[in-house]
């Protein structure tokens, strides 16, 4: 089968895959294992668009953060530069921040989890119900952060009016003192202008203070919140990852084979006659074991180490090619 034109595996393709391409089975709980030690990288399917602060990673090596000249939201160049706070920005690892643009854009596609947050917990959470464990309760960061290339961003979720009362709730009961005694509801004296009259002009200045203050929190950044778990998504890995990933165990199976592979009698030969080559050229005679303390010291400057014995025993084997 070509996958040619395969954005993404399922999770359980992409094990499928690995277990055919590598001859070796490989269950679920590795996939996760692996995503966690950030030796393999999971991204998410979004099915609906969702709430996310968009922003940049960036290198603090390679950027002034008083004279800063990048769109946080499109990484495009802008003429007029701003600064920007270290203590405003995520520490991701030595020199590298992430840094978030304040207004809230809705997003979809694929995304990949950059596993700073509570997505670690997702799949921590996945890896220990297979294993039949205890998964953990923290993240080193709050909220959700997916990445794609260098942008990065973390998802929101839009407070409910319930929310947004009970986050202001001495304004609510201004509101509602001023109005109970007339038997009237905020939401009526919202819809009916007919009935402002009621109030004194001082009642209406407060009322209209309350419905401007409620005005601005439903466009602004208060009515979001951090989003704590994923929803409406589906977990994948993306082709070219996927590719990476099976050849990089490849590359580690071959690694191993090669280590614990002896050396064959032509490969021995080949190395003593090296040897002896070198010997000849530098008119070096038995017997070896005045020259073998020679070379156990440059030996020795190089950082290895090898025992006398060993060295005028592979003199003596390489000297026999030579006569």
């Amino acid at each position: 089968m070509s996958y040619k034109f395969k954005e993404f595996f399922t999770l359980e393709e992409a094990r499928t895959y690995i277990s055919i391409t590598t001859e070796s089975p490989i269950p679920i709980t590795d996939l996760y294992r692996y995503a966690i030690d950030k030796n393999l990288i999971i991204s998410v399917r979004l099915i609906d668009q969702v709430n996310a602060i968009v922003g940049q990673v960036i290198n603090g090596a390679e950027v002034n953060f008083n004279q800063f000249y990048l769109n946080l939201v499109n990484n495009k160049k802008i003429e007029e530069p701003f600064s920007i706070c270290l203590d405003n920005g995520l520490c991701i690892e030595k020199n590298r921040w992430a840094f978030f643009d304040e207004e809230v854009y809705l997003i979809d596609g694929v995304w990949d989890l950059a596993m700073l947050g509570m997505e670690t917990l997702e799949i921590e959470k996945l890896y220990h119900e297979e294993l039949g464990g205890r998964s953990p309760k923290k993240s080193a960061h709050k909220g959700i952060f997916l990445q794609r290339d260098d942008d990065i961003c973390k998802l929101q979720t839009k407070l409910s009016l319930d929310l947004i009362k009970e986050n202001n709730l001495d304004l609510y009961k201004e509101a509602e003192d001023i109005l109970s005694p007339k038997n009237i509801t905020i939401d009526n004296y919202f819809d009916d202008k007919g009935i402002h009259h009621l109030f004194t002009l001082s009642e209406n200045d407060k009322l209209a203070r309350f419905f401007e203050k409620m005005r601005e929190q439903s466009n602004s950044m208060e009515c979001f919140e951090d989003t704590l778990t994923l929803e409406g998504y589906q977990f994948v890995i993306k082709t070219k990852e996927l590719i990476r990933f099976v050849q990089s165990l490849q590359e580690e199976e071959f690694n191993l084979q090669q280590e614990e592979k002896p050396l064959l009698h032509s490969e021995r030969n080949s190395l003593l006659v090296i040897i002896a080559a070198l010997l000849k050229e530098q008119n070096i005679t038995p017997p070896y074991k005045a020259i073998a303390p020679v070379i156990d010291l440059m030996i020795q400057k190089s950082g290895n180490s090898c025992a006398l014995n060993t060295i005028s025993k592979h003199l003596s084997k390489a000297a026999e090619l030579i006569s």
